[in-house]
């Protein structure tokens, strides 16, 4: 008599869910993977809100550096002839910087709709372009910044300082970047131009230069972070794709082994079905049996 076959653990096919890492990984390495046009509409609606999200991030620490620069300023020239208009100038700075803050504040306050980010952009841009624009006519307002010397140098170096730290605080922004750095030192180059001497033809021409090149790297960082943004959001679509699709497998998959269950109870119950009909069925024919024997072993008479 044979022994019984040894049971053996069912072995399963289940793979387990992938990490969100290997998912993205999957996702940018998968060559079956396609963004359609309209996941590709939706990826540039949601870049374009978190550059203005980022940008408003920035936008409480620029009004700080803004306002710093505005007392340093007012040290520089308070005392010189020709600074009557200084009060006026802090006061009329005072309002954009003012709105400015009130804006990082209302935007994190409440989070507004997906829909109403360009409006809150286009505000963003107003209060940076009037406080530059500010900027931009000290010139004409205070002549000691028009005359050789420090203070015309120390006037140069703080805006050139402001452009450079409001720039990369504006780099989400790309058109208030250029519109900034163009109103605020715009000006301020064509007034050295305009004195036809030679110091400062010279010195408007390294404000010509630094704005030309601050506008060129401000563009160039700003596709950057574009193009990061646009393939972190792909990926995380194509991520969220992977992941429903394991979920589909898995589920597809639970479904196929309770069926295997289902069918390895069924054939089970009809081994033992056949095992109890066959001991039935053996049970009197070994009594037939035994009276053929009977009857084929004894002479009839």
């Amino acid at each position: 008599m044979s022994a019984p076959p040894v049971p053996t653990a069912p072995t399963s096919s289940t793979t387990p869910p992938l990490a969100p890492a290997a998912v993205a990984v999957a996702a940018a390495n998968s060559p079956g993977t396609v963004i359609t046009p309209e996941q590709r509409t939706a990826i540039e609606r949601k870049t374009r809100v978190e550059l203005v999200r980022m940008a408003y991030a920035q936008l409480t620490l620029g009004t700080v550096s803004t306002a710093v620069a505005t007392v340093a300023f007012a040290l520089i020239v308070a005392g010189h002839p020709g600074t009557e208009f200084l009060p006026l100038w802090i006061g009329a700075v005072a309002l954009p910087l003012a709105w400015r803050a009130w804006l990082a504040r209302a935007f994190f306050r409440a989070p507004p709709a997906e829909l109403e980010h360009p409006r809150w952009g286009l505000r963003y841009l107003l209060g940076t372009g009037v406080t530059a624009a500010l900027w931009g006519v000290t010139p004409w307002l205070f002549p000691i910044l028009n005359e050789p010397g420090t203070t015309r140098l120390a006037h140069v170096l703080l805006l050139a300082g402001l452009v450079s730290a409001s720039v990369r605080m504006l780099l989400p922004l790309r058109k208030g970047a250029v519109v900034y750095v163009g109103l605020m030192m715009g000006p301020i180059a064509a007034v050295h131009f305009a004195t036809g001497e030679l110091d400062g033809i010279i010195l408007g021409l390294c404000v010509l230069y630094f704005v030309v090149y601050t506008i060129w790297t401000t563009q160039h960082s700003h596709r950057a972070l574009s193009d990061a943004l646009v393939q972190r959001f792909e990926r995380e679509e194509v991520a969220l794709e992977l992941a429903a699709e394991i979920a589909r497998r898995e589920s597809r998959e639970s479904e196929l082994r309770e069926a295997r269950e289902k069918a390895e109870s069924a054939s089970r119950a009809k081994g033992e079905f056949l095992a109890t009909i066959s001991h039935e069925i053996r049970t009197p024919m070994n009594g037939v049996l035994g009276m053929l024997r009977v009857v084929r072993d004894t002479s009839l008479s």
